[in-house]
């Protein structure tokens, strides 16, 4: 129960309770802690979002560049010529840097580019790789771009 008292033009609730809120002195140091804890809190949600979406530019990246590869390997095994694997590679991942490798009867191909930056982080360099089996009817001289030399 409260009672109205009358403070200039204003009334102002007394509680009775001693412990209802308002009444407390010690409630008064309470001002504008909200505004204190969310301002100390929100750079670490900005930062958590921050790496969260940096994971994620990182992870489809990686994504697309591991696509490159295997087309590019898919290509390189069929027997395709050196500038076919790259056209191949770089219509996953287009400006990635592709390198073919054959050793024996497998053919490697790696796709490498630099990520663009996340809120002004720079992301490392990202590699996708994919190995294939040359086909028999593969012509083996056009994968290391000897053709017709």
């Amino acid at each position: 129960m409260s009672w109205p008292i009358i403070v200039g033009a204003r009334a102002r609730h007394r509680s009775v309770l001693p412990h209802a809120r308002g009444t407390d002195p010690a409630a008064a140091d309470d001002d504008g802690s909200v505004t204190a804890e969310f301002a100390l809190g929100m750079p670490s949600v900005i930062a958590v979002a921050a790496i969260v979406v940096a994971v994620w530019v990182g992870g489809s990246h990686r994504l697309a560049l591991e696509d490159a590869a295997r087309a590019g390997a898919r290509e390189a095994a069929r027997g395709a010529a050196p500038a076919d694997v790259e056209a191949a590679a770089s219509r996953s991942a287009p400006g990635a840097e592709v390198t073919v490798a054959r050793e024996g009867d497998l053919v490697t191909v790696r796709a490498r580019s630099h990520p663009a930056a996340v809120m002004g982080w720079d992301l490392p360099i990202l590699t996708g790789e994919a190995t294939a089996r040359v086909e028999e009817g593969g012509d083996d001289d056009d994968v290391n771009g000897e053709a017709g030399q």
